[in-house]
């Protein structure tokens, strides 16, 4: 109809921001992804339903023989609490925790870990 205004609610409003979040939070998965492909690098996407533990990392991966957890973020996002209590179980366990919001961040974790020279 020719006038007629359209109002979005708040609601639909927290959907449509909600995908764009996720939208954003999946393309550097995606990426980050690739990059540990691109390295030849073990990984695997832990897919939460309501049967996981809540908090586990949205990646986890196997880097020169180490435990590799990483939570990607869209960029200024926020960890939640049980994230970080995660995050300081795996370190306790001798694990590496990393927050990635940008996939340059996990190339230089990577490019960091390979070329380590053994102590």
């Amino acid at each position: 109809m020719v006038g007629q205004q359209h109002h979005v609610t708040i609601s639909q409003t927290k959907v449509m921001l909600f995908k764009m979040i996720k939208n954003t939070e999946k393309k550097i998965e995606n990426q980050c992804k690739n990059i540990l492909l691109k390295h030849g690098i073990y990984h695997f996407k832990n897919h939460g339903s309501a049967f996981t533990e809540p908090g586990r990392p949205d990646i986890i991966a196997c880097i020169t023989g180490k435990f590799y957890a990483f939570e990607i973020k869209k960029p200024g996002g926020i960890i939640s609490k049980v994230q970080e209590f995660t995050k300081k179980k795996i370190e306790k366990s001798g694990g590496f925790y990393h927050f990635i919001d940008d996939p340059e961040d996990l190339k230089n974790i990577i490019i960091k870990e390979l070329t380590k020279k053994d102590d």
